[in-house]
Formats: C-alpha cells, sequence, structure tokens
C-alpha cells in the first residue's frame, strides 16, 4: 500500500485496490514482453527486452501520484474511473514500446505531461467553474489553432494530411482538444438557460453556427473522422439537454446525407468507403490496410500470440491507427473483450456521474465526454475490424499522439472532478434521465458490437484469412521452426533447410525442379508445390489438434514441419533435364498404370534460390520462366489427334494408306517421307493428310467427343497451377478446332493423360505428384493410387499400341506438328506396349521450335534412358 496508499476514506481503499490490480496486470504484460525473445528464439540466449520497463515505472510513478493527489483532495469521488483508465493508459504505453522504440519514449512524454496536468486540475478546487466562465475565449482560443493548420501546418511522417503544428520536433493536433472544448462549450452555455426549451431560433442556432465553424475547419483540413465525432457529440448532448427523440432521428439523417456528400465530392471519403465495402478486390493497394488488420486479428484467435511474440508491426501504423488489431493479435478475442469492457466501464461510470450530479453544467459536461470517448473508441475498432470505414482517428488512451493522450487524460480528470463535486444547482426536471439511459443503451450496444465482430474475425473465420496468400505469419515464423522437405520416390531430398533458430532459410537441392516445387522466400511469397503443401511442410497439419493448439499457444509457432514425398524419380529427372536443356518446351513421364508422374521438366526455368538477385529479370523476361509449361502450357495438338480418332473408328484402315489418301495428298508430315504408303506410317510421322482423311466428312462432334472421352480438356490436379479452360463454343467445322483462331490448346500433361490408355489396357489412370506424407502419429501416409477408368477396349488399346509401334524403341511413338499465330510446335509421344510391360510408361516431349525430326531423336534417347533405369 506504500505505493497506493490510503485514509480512513472508503473510496481511497478501493482505488489503491484497482490501482494495484492495473499495477499488477502491466507488471505481467511487461514481464511477457521482456521473456518474448527467449519464447519466440526458444533458448535463454535470446536477447530479452528490458527498456520498456522504463515505461513502466514511469507509469507506476504518475499513478500514485495521482491517486495521492486524488486522495488528498476529493472527497465523493468515483474510485473506478482512474484506475480503468490508467490501465489503459498503460497498457497502451507498452504496446507502442513493444512497436517502437522510439514512439515509445515520445509516448512516455507526453504521458509525463498528462500526469502534470492532473496534477494541476485535481488540486485546482475552481477548475471546472473557470472552465464555465471563460467558455468563449476557451472555444475561441481552439478555434484559431485549428484555423492555424492551414497556414502552418505539417504531418509528422513527411507526407499526409497537415493537421499538426510543429515546432522544434515537437508536434501538437489542435483538432484534439478542440472536441473537448466544443463539450466544455456546449455544457456551459446550455447550461445557464434557465428555460430550457427546444428553440432552434434562441437556443439551438448559436451553437449550430459555432459547431458548424468548427466542422467547416475540419472539412476544409480533410480530418473528416474529428468532424464525425463533432456531429456525433453535438446531436449527443443535444438529446440529452432536450431529451427529444427527433433529434436522434435527425442527427441520423445528418450523418447520411455528409456521408453521401463526402463520398460524393471527397476523393479520400470515396477510397476509403470502397475499401470498406469490397475490400477483397484491392488486397495490395487500397484496401491494404483493412485486410491486413483482419488478419491480424484472426492471427490472434481466442488467446492471442503472446505479447511481444507475435507479429503487428505487418499492419500498417501499429502504433496509431491500427493499434487494436496489434493488440488484438497478441492478447486474441480475451484481449478485446477486456479492452472493449474497459472502456465501456468508462461509459457506465461517465454517464452515472451525469446522472448523480445536481449541477446542470456538470451533467452536460460528464455526459458530452463520456459520448466522446465512447463513439471515437466505437469509430476506430469499427475502423480495425470493418465495421465502419476507416476514419484515422486515435483509440483514446491507447494510441500513439501526444494530442489525443492530453486531451482523453485531461477529459477523465475532469470527470473524475465532476463525481465529487457538492450538489448547489438544482436540475430543472427537463433534464430526464432516460435520455442519459437511453444513450448509454446505444453506446453500450455499439460496443457489444464491436465485440462480437472481432470474435467473427478472430474465431469464425481466423482460418480462412490466415491460410491467405497476402498473409506474410507462415513465412516469418518459418524462420524459427524448421520447414518439412520434399523426397523424390527414393527419399534423395529435393528441398532442405539451412541456418540457425531465428534465421532458417529454405533452400531447392536441385534447382532444376524449381518450376514444379516452387518457392518459399519471405519476401516473395509461396507458390508451386511449395503451397499446395504448405500445411504439412509448416507443421500445421500432422500432428493431434491438441498438440497444435498447445504449441501455438505457448510459441504461437507452429510445429517442426513435416516431410512430403513426392512420386518422382530424381534419376529419371535428370535425364529429362539434360536432354531438354537449350530447348523451349517441357517433357513429362508417367507411369501410365498407377499415374505416378516420374519427371516432369519446363525450359526455360528459373532457380528458387536466388529470387532477390534475379525477379526482376526474369518477371520480365518474355521466355516465362516461372511458367511451368507442363501443366500451364497451352499448345495446339495438331496431328496428334490422329491416334484418338483411329481409335474411336479404325475401319478406315482397311484401305492401305496409298490408296485412301490419294485425293488428299501426300505432304506435310512432320518426320519421316513425305509420302507414306502405310497407315501406320502416316499416323506415326505426324501427317496431316492421314489427319484429313480420317476425319474426311465428319462433323466437329466427333473431334469435341474425342477430346472429351480421352481426358485432352480434362482439369488435371496435381497441385500446380494449370492451363485456362478452353470454351469451344459452337463450331462450324472440325477444320476450325484444328486450324482456326479457337483451335484446340492442350498441356503436356492433358497429352500424357489421354495416351496412357495405348500402354495400359484402355485404362486411364489419374495423373499424381503426391506418393505420400509424413505424420506424427502414423508416420508416412501412403496416397491413395488411382486405378483408372476403362476408357477403351483392351483389344483397342493393344491395335494402336501395335499401329504405332517403333523400330527404334521397344514401344509405340508418335511424332506431329502444330501451329499458330505464334509459330510451329514439335510433339514427341511414346510408350510402352500395352501388354507385357511391367513398369508401363507414357513420355511426352513438346517444343515450342520446329524440329521435329530432332525432337524425334531426342525422345527416342530419353525413352531408352528412362526405360533402362
Amino acid at each position: 500500500m506504500f505505493i497506493f496508499p490510503t485514509t480512513k476514506n472508503p473510496k481511497s481503499t478501493l482505488q489503491s485496490r484497482l490501482f494495484l490490480i492495473a499495477a499488477l496486470v502491466l507488471f505481467l504484460m511487461a514481464a511477457a514482453l521482456t521473456l518474448s525473445p527467449a519464447v519466440k528464439y526458444r533458448s535463454w540466449n535470446a536477447d530479452l527486452r528490458w527498456a520498456h520497463w522504463a515505461a513502466y515505472f514511469i507509469w507506476l510513478a504518475g499513478a500514485s501520484l495521482i491517486h495521492r493527489i486524488t486522495i488528498k483532495n476529493l472527497n465523493d469521488w468515483d474510485a473506478i474511473i482512474l484506475p480503468t483508465a490508467f490501465l489503459l493508459v498503460g497498457w497502451g504505453m507498452l504496446t507502442i514500446w513493444r512497436l517502437s522504440f522510439v514512439f515509445g519514449i515520445r509516448q512516455t512524454l507526453w504521458y509525463m505531461l498528462a500526469i502534470i496536468l492532473g496534477f494541476f486540475v485535481l488540486r485546482s478546487e475552481n477548475f471546472l467553474d473557470t472552465l464555465k466562465k471563460y467558455k468563449y475565449v476557451i472555444l475561441i482560443l481552439g478555434l484559431i489553432l485549428a484555423v492555424l493548420t492551414f497556414f502552418f501546418g505539417t504531418y509528422p511522417g513527411g507526407e499526409g494530411p497537415k493537421l499538426w503544428l510543429g515546432f522544434h520536433g515537437i508536434y501538437f493536433q489542435p483538432s484534439e482538444p478542440l472536441k473537448l472544448i466544443l463539450i466544455v462549450y456546449l455544457a456551459a452555455f446550455f447550461s445557464e438557460k434557465y428555460y430550457l426549451k427546444f428553440d432552434i431560433l434562441q437556443t439551438i442556432l448559436p451553437t449550430l453556427i459555432l459547431v458548424a465553424t468548427a466542422l467547416f475547419i475540419l472539412v476544409g483540413q480533410r480530418d473528416m473522422g474529428t468532424a464525425l465525432i463533432f456531429i456525433v457529440i453535438y446531436i449527443g448532448m443535444l438529446y440529452i439537454i432536450f431529451g427529444k427523440k427527433r433529434i436522434l432521428g435527425i442527427g441520423a439523417i445528418i450523418v447520411g446525407l455528409a456521408a453521401v456528400t463526402g463520398y460524393l465530392f471527397i476523393d479520400l471519403i470515396r477510397i476509403r468507403f470502397q475499401a470498406w465495402v469490397e475490400p477483397w478486390l484491392d488486397p495490395q493497394s487500397g484496401s491494404y490496410q483493412i485486410i491486413q488488420s483482419i488478419i491480424a486479428i484472426a492471427a490472434g484467435g481466442l488467446f492471442g500470440s503472446g505479447f511481444g511474440i507475435g507479429y503487428p508491426g505487418l499492419v500498417p501504423v501499429p502504433h496509431s491507427d491500427f493499434i487494436y488489431a496489434s493488440i488484438v493479435e497478441e492478447t486474441g478475442l480475451v484481449g478485446a473483450i477486456a479492452l472493449i469492457s474497459l472502456f465501456t466501464i468508462l461509459l457506465f461510470r461517465g454517464m452515472q456521474t451525469a446522472i448523480r450530479t445536481n449541477s446542470k453544467f456538470y451533467r452536460f459536461l460528464a455526459s458530452g465526454i463520456s459520448i466522446f470517448i465512447t463513439f471515437q473508441t466505437v469509430l476506430i475498432i469499427g475502423g480495425n475490424i470493418r465495421l465502419l470505414p476507416i476514419t484515422g482517428v486515435t483509440l483514446p488512451f491507447i494510441s500513439y499522439g501526444g494530442s489525443s493522450l492530453l486531451t482523453s487524460t485531461l477529459s477523465l480528470f475532469l470527470l473524475t472532478k465532476i463525481s465529487s463535486t457538492p450538489k448547489t444547482e438544482q436540475v430543472r426536471a427537463t433534464q430526464d434521465p432516460i435520455s442519459l439511459r437511453n444513450i448509454t443503451v446505444l453506446l453500450s450496444t455499439a460496443m457489444v458490437l464491436l465485440t462480437l465482430v472481432t470474435g467473427w474475425w478472430a474465431i469464425i473465420h481466423s482460418s480462412d484469412l490466415q491460410l491467405r496468400q497476402d498473409n506474410p505469419r507462415n513465412l516469418i515464423a518459418s524462420r524459427f521452426v524448421k520447414r518439412g522437405s520434399f523426397l523424390d520416390r527414393n527419399d534423395y531430398k529435393l528441398t532442405t533447410n539451412t541456418g540457425q533458430i531465428g534465421h532458417y532459410r529454405h533452400e531447392i537441392l536441385y534447382p532444376d525442379l524449381s518450376n514444379t516445387i516452387g518457392y518459399y522466400d519471405y519476401t516473395y511469397g509461396i507458390n508451386g508445390l511449395e503451397a499446395k503443401y504448405d500445411n504439412y511442410l509448416s507443421g500445421q497439419a500432422g500432428y493431434p489438434s491438441f498438440d497444435t493448439w498447445f504449441n501455438y499457444l505457448l510459441y504461437d509457432q507452429p510445429l517442426p514441419g513435416l516431410d512430403v514425398k513426392l512420386t518422382l524419380d530424381l534419376d529419371k529427372q535428370k535425364i529429362l533435364d539434360t536432354m531438354l536443356k537449350g530447348h523451349q518446351g517441357a517433357a513429362v513421364v508417367m507411369n501410365a498404370s498407377t499415374g505416378e508422374i516420374l519427371a516432369l521438366a519446363s525450359f526455360p526455368s528459373f532457380n528458387a534460390n536466388s529470387l532477390e538477385e534475379n525477379w526482376q529479370s526474369w518477371n520480365s523476361d518474355g521466355t516465362s520462366p516461372f511458367l511451368n509449361r507442363v501443366t500451364q502450357g497451352a499448345y495446339p495438338l495438331g496431328e496428334l489427334l490422329s491416334a484418338f480418332l483411329i481409335a474411336d473408328n479404325n475401319s478406315v484402315l482397311k484401305d492401305d494408306f496409298g490408296t485412301a489418301a490419294s485425293t488428299n495428298g501426300k505432304d506435310l508430315c512432320a518426320v519421316g517421307e513425305s509420302s507414306p504408303e502405310l497407315w501406320s506410317q502416316a499416323i506415326s510421322q505426324g501427317c496431316r493428310s492421314a489427319l484429313k482423311e480420317i476425319l474426311n466428312d465428319k462433323s466437329s462432334d466427333v473431334v469435341i467427343q474425342a477430346l472429351s472421352r480421352y481426358g485432352l480438356n480434362a482439369s488435371i490436379d496435381i497441385g500446380l497451377p494449370l492451363n485456362k479452360t478452353q470454351e469451344l463454343g459452337q463450331v462450324e467445322n472440325w477444320q476450325e478446332l484444328l486450324y482456326g483462331v479457337n483451335r484446340i490448346r492442350v498441356s503436356p500433361l492433358q497429352v500424357a493423360y489421354a495416351f496412357s490408355v495405348f500402354s495400359n489396357t484402355g485404362l486411364q489412370p489419374t495423373p499424381a505428384l503426391l506418393s505420400a506424407y509424413k505424420t506424427a502419429k502414423d508416420g508416412w501416409v501412403a496416397s491413395e493410387i488411382s486405378q483408372g477408368a476403362q476408357v477403351i477396349s483392351t483389344e483397342t488399346a493393344q491395335d494402336i499400341s501395335r499401329l504405332l509401334a517403333s523400330e527404334e524403341i521397344s514401344g509405340w511413338e508418335m511424332s506431329a506438328n502444330a501451329q499458330d499465330e505464334n509459330g510451329t510446335y514439335s510433339w514427341y509421344v511414346a510408350g510402352t506396349p500395352s501388354l507385357g510391360s511391367s513398369n508401363p510408361l507414357v513420355i511426352v516431349v513438346v517444343t515450342e521450335e520446329d524440329n521435329a525430326e530432332d525432337l524425334r531423336w531426342i525422345g527416342r534417347q530419353i525413352f531408352k534412358l528412362v526405360t533402362e533405369s
């Protein structure tokens, strides 16, 4: 009790105990902030935080001084108001110190100035009467200071609204005290009216002119948040003074008209309104602040990340406009409820003070202060949680800002003084307490709504928001927790972690797979398979739910990442990369029985280990190294279609090709002789005349049916980005489908999927890249293998396999050329025989070059090496 002594007055005992509770709460917060680096690094060797303790002891000294002055100079005061307000002030100071050392020092200095101000206010016996007596002088001075910002205004951050007056690094925002000055003026003016009648000319007009003048100044400064607070304070006080419900209705209309006018004529309001209504349309620019704010709240969840452990600095202006989001991220919904409850307590105590006093001036002043503090709280928190548009006002007692801190603390000193004033002047019956109760209900309902909406983001939508690509918290957390690795089917590591805790870096061991595995980078984000299986790799899945929850509760970090095994065979992958290097195109090797992707290559590619050095050049490279051509490539199908049409209708094979094609010409073959005599030669060599003869008088429906039957237009999810699904629409003839503007386009993966039926007895398996994933409980869990659907009969598959049989490789093969407005493309497809192969394979290679002959040689080498490895 030495720090917060007591007297015989029971009020002093209550206030002392509440101050001690506040001091204990802040002590625990300060201790948590000190130990937070040790928790984050899981080591006592981490650099602990100590600087904020200076702020704590200064807060303690200031609170002790104000408590001593209160118990010495006041008698029957409200002992709950000051401890509640000081707890909020201390909470804000520690949060600001946690976010910024420099701003923390400045806020502490402003706090010391607020204590000095409180020392004189609480000791002065006639301070309230002095305010009433000099109301016009105070109002004029406030307006003059606001007008001066038009000529000498500045913005402490450099570029921004010039709402501050500055002198040698000290900045003061006149609009902050102007709120309290307005309340004092209105309370004093109306308290001097012996008969209070709702007379617009004699009673309302004098105050309305002055309020309109203040609003004109604020609108001219583009300080729209403060202007709205002025309107609400004025409407709220008029309702309390006169008790006419229509005042609230008229006020709502005025606020609505002001909002519409601002939207139509002020760009800033329009931008903020659009960001509020449709934030998801522009998450990286106009809506960036609000999106990051609600992501931070979602990251807090129920209990928060822990004081000093979260990443509130990711939210813009976290120490001021978005300090509520900063607090909720580290204290969770529980902290939000506590914070809003403290403001609600101040609302109730302020309104109770207004109801109990017998002075009109004190009643109006206490109710005005309560409206001001509570509505500004609703406005700023509402903006943080997307309940309201962002206004740019501060959170009273909490946000960084000397002008705001001085104004809000002075307001509470005045409220405390009012609660202890003697009962002298009688209040007429025209001030019915029911209006005070109605305002209290409205404002407390708003506070409940703030809590509910915070819970909506923190609990209901927490998972959705945290999984967004623009949430960098998981990327940052991976610096402290090892990420899982990708393995090939033979357990060779494809990725690994380097560095020490707090500086872990994820690297790919086989950079040629960067287009497939993707990247996991603190600056450039995450893509590819790294994104697809991020939940396992980052330790967010694969563990019992309780273990994951408990680890987040202690450290706000996931458990160590778990490994993921792919179907890739690194030896086969190296074969593809070696043979395709120097060409622009793609290749894929697939097990035709299981659908497992054994290798896939896309060139040109990039190196995921050197993003920082090459990001700009790769993004501007016309060859698109970030494009995975295996899944995202959209190449004309060309004469590859012949194999599927023959499989569906082999009656054309009754005549030898030399006879059947006599009317269609014998040219335009991709490889080999220009005038083949056999159907097997014509189809495997990609001769256009063979395709024309097969289709002959067929309609476009035949082509479309073949595309659908063999999955050439299927959307195949193997965890990588896909090419855009092609809408063919109404087509007059098959020529338009193959050679028209909207010609058929396919990816190498779709081609491998379609051709797999010829090496797998007509069965078509679903392609897959995932072999197994590791879990803490069950170890490796194998991915389900597709049995495949019977697309064509075994006999048909054998027939096509024999028709395309090669003399150079132990299987079948086919070449083709295709053209579009960008040039010529070359295809090579090969596979093992439909029967007799213990390990059926299909290989697809495409190049963005007119080199079908060379590609056939490359493809054959790939086939031989892959089948032998």
